[in-house]
């Protein structure tokens, strides 16, 4: 019976990090409050590292340069990272006699970095299902930033060329439009 509590908690516990992080990523924070959360949650350090190995954010009592270069190192050489304890989408790390659990953020098929943590107090069956957590909701804020780039630019090459190409009418409308999206028209602009 303590066993089927304590697995309670920990699904109660988890679904309302999975609320409180959906709410963050609505109301727009970025990902550094969302790795704050998670750490908060976890009491232990995490981070997301780019794909080159650079931090994206952190969140921890670490030094964060130190541990996120020794984290980084291991993910960079595949011999050090894997354990066949762990999932095979999990990569269990031992850093420093330290364990620590990664996870690869995928955006459209496109490897863009590792969510990363030291297993703390909560232990590894927590650690993991909240990495997970994590790893999805970097990537949908990946996604929504990938999106509204993509938008923007959209927006810019329309507005370009009806200043270019269009009538008086639709020439004031883009000067308009260039002006609500702070659109810098002097200098050379290009068209694709």
């Amino acid at each position: 019976n303590a066993t089927l509590n304590e697995r309670y908690d920990m699904v109660n516990n988890l679904s309302s990090l999975t609320q409180n992080l959906m709410e963050m990523l609505l109301q727009g924070v970025g990902l550094a409050a969302i790795v704050n959360a998670v750490s908060g949650f976890l009491q232990t350090d995490v981070g997301l590292i780019e794909a080159d190995g650079s931090t994206l954010a952190w969140s921890g009592a670490s030094d964060t340069a130190a541990v996120l270069a020794r984290v980084a190192g291991h993910l960079a050489n595949p011999s050090r990272r894997g354990s066949r304890h762990a999932p095979k989408d999990v990569n269990a790390l031992d850093v420093d006699g330290e364990g620590w659990r990664a996870r690869r953020v995928v955006v459209q098929g496109d490897p863009v970095g590792w969510a990363v943590c030291r297993i703390g107090q909560r232990g590894i069956d927590i650690t993991e299902l909240t990495l997970s957590q994590l790893v999805m909701f970097a990537a949908l804020y990946r996604l929504e930033q990938r999106t509204a780039a993509r938008a923007r630019l959209e927006t810019i090459d329309a507005t370009v060329w009806d200043l270019m190409r269009s009538d008086d009418a639709a020439r004031a409308a883009a000067i308009d439009r260039a002006n609500d999206i702070k659109l810098d028209l002097e200098g050379p602009l290009r068209l694709y």
